[in-house]
């Protein structure tokens, strides 16, 4: 829903003087500035004390609930199947490449700050 869920955040508000390695998922995903742009709702509540030290997302499930509310919706057909092939192919995610790269991301960075 563009943000971390509430228990993160929460968390992430109390973290001092920590370095932090933002990771997470998106079920309507597949977009690096939809990423970004999560990330950036997230940032602000991580206190400046913190520094992040890297960040990664990646395409994550959506609950089945939401797939049969788009089957059901009368909107335009064309988005609806949009809509519904991201769905689809967000099932999967994140998969072994999805985590791969976070991984290998990690790695760079933690390299980097050693």
């Amino acid at each position: 829903k563009g943000n971390a869920d509430n228990e993160t955040l929460t968390l992430l508000s109390t973290l001092k003087n920590r370095r932090i390695f933002l990771f997470g998922t998106a079920g309507f995903g597949g977009s690096d500035a939809y990423f970004q742009k999560i990330l950036g709702q997230v940032r602000q509540s991580i206190d400046p004390s913190n520094t992040i030290i890297g960040e990664y997302m990646c395409q994550g499930k959506m609950p089945m609930e939401l797939r049969e509310r788009y089957e059901r919706a009368k909107e335009d057909p064309k988005k609806i199947e949009r809509i519904l092939d991201n769905f689809d192919m967000a099932l999967s995610h994140p998969d072994e490449n999805d985590l791969r790269q976070a991984k290998a991301f990690t790695q760079i960075i933690l390299r980097s700050i050693a």
